[in-house]
């Protein structure tokens, strides 16, 4: 089990050199992508991993979490499509 004293907030650039640039949450020998650079602020990505954090501190792995979290969005947006007056049957 992690603890929050192995969690790292790291900034990563890309090797060969291109820009693609992204917000890293390190923890137990994981890594856990907080968004690119471009569109996530550095206080958005410090904001994210104190949440990941608070995950670890309840007993939570933070990447099944939001694995999880996902896919009840998705069930969600089907559940919304389906139930659309404008859906189309064929």
């Amino acid at each position: 089990m992690p603890t929050v004293a192995d969690c790292g907030f790291v900034f990563r650039s890309a090797k060969a050199g291109r820009l693609a640039r992204s917000w890293i949450f390190r923890f137990k020998g994981r890594y856990m992508g907080l968004g690119s650079v471009t569109t996530i602020g550095l206080a958005q990505a410090q904001e994210r991993a104190r949440e990941a954090r608070e995950l670890l501190l309840d007993g939570h792995d933070p990447i099944e979490a939001r694995r999880a979290q996902r896919a009840l969005q998705r069930v969600g947006g089907i559940r919304f499509a389906l139930s659309s007056p404008r859906r189309k049957i064929i």
